[in-house]
């Protein structure tokens, strides 16, 4: 029941004025936020990826299948992006898919030349870059909100040499999809030295730029979305993520 008076909106370190709020849950012309799976072969080990595909198949198949909010899928693995044919409510029908590791959409493939070398990368970090950047251009046409789950520790930080450019493009594309990312790790990190709360401060320029500001847990941050690292329930840090979603103010300024 918060009121415009309530917020206070900073454009470019200035006081602007909010032109409209409105409540998702006192507002029944906003459609519910749709709800994205991702599914990361390339960052996860073969047992954590089957750990996932269960828990996920636990969520699509509660209640019967029937799902309050529709849901997609997207699976990445080093070959490229693929995803379900549509956003659905039979989560029967999808964790089908899920089981039998089936993706029957190609958003793209990761093509190799005539002497077997990759022509894109097959590279944890740029691979899964450009999978989130991919998966906010499929998205951008449909209405409304959308949660993009990704459950993963995340991709190196130190194997990436991202400019200033591509991390204001990635984040126009978020902005516009209206995508709101989760990023859910319930693994111990095996790389102790990264914290990436220290990472949080957004690049203004080139010279801002590092490459641990384009982490998973840092842009997930940047898009107001969770991060719950190393709880060890699978399924409960998935039903926060649900939760979470369900509950949100859309507000709009002149910038």
């Amino acid at each position: 029941d918060l009121a415009p008076e309530d917020f206070t909106l900073l454009d470019n370190g200035q006081p602007a004025r909010i032109r409209t709020l409105h409540n998702s849950l006192a507002t029944p012309s906003e459609p519910p936020p749709e709800l994205i799976f991702v599914l990361d072969t390339v960052n996860l080990s073969p047992q954590q990826f089957t750990q996932t595909q269960s828990a996920i198949v636990r969520f699509l198949r509660r209640n019967n299948g029937r799902l309050d909010s529709p849901c997609f899928l997207y699976r990445l693995t080093r070959g490229g992006l693929f995803s379900c044919a549509m956003p659905a409510r039979d989560g029967n029908l999808l964790a089908k898919e899920v089981e039998q590791r089936r993706s029957p959409r190609t958003v793209w493939k990761n093509e190799r030349d005539p002497l077997g070398t990759s022509k894109g990368t097959s590279q944890p970090n740029p691979l899964s870059l450009r999978a989130l950047g991919s998966i906010a251009i499929d998205q951008r046409e449909i209405p409304g909100r959308k949660v993009v789950v990704w459950i993963s520790p995340g991709w190196p930080v130190n194997a990436g040499d991202n400019g200033f450019d591509e991390a204001t493009e990635l984040s126009t594309r978020l902005r516009e999809a209206r995508i709101t990312l989760d990023n859910v790790n319930v693994w111990p990190n095996p790389d102790q030295s990264f914290d990436y709360r220290d990472y949080l401060e957004a690049p203004r320029s080139q010279k801002d730029m590092q490459p641990a500001k384009m982490a998973l847990q840092a842009i997930a941050k940047q898009t107001g979305g969770l991060v719950l690292d190393a709880s060890g329930d699978l399924d409960r840090d998935i039903d926060r993520c649900v939760e979470e979603s369900r509950s949100f103010y859309t507000l709009t300024f002149n910038p």
